[in-house]
């Protein structure tokens, strides 16, 4: 359990990383590939799911201790 719980995880950190890296490129250099405002939006869903997967971990790591 644990060990598929560090792969999700990097698996998250790597997809953020990577769409905020390509949305923040010049506007002009991925405008024919990409929309600029999908990849903003994708960014920010994931960096939510990101939020709600460590307020878990962090509530089942409280509930434990208590």
């Amino acid at each position: 359990m644990q060990i598929s719980a560090k792969h999700n995880e990097m698996a998250l950190l790597s997809i953020i990383s990577l769409i905020s890296l390509v949305a923040n490129l010049p506007t002009g250099s991925l405008s024919n590939i990409v929309d600029q405002r999908m990849l903003l939006a994708t960014l920010g869903a994931s960096v939510v799911i990101a939020l709600f997967q460590y307020l878990q971990l962090l509530l089942s790591t409280v509930m434990l201790v208590s």
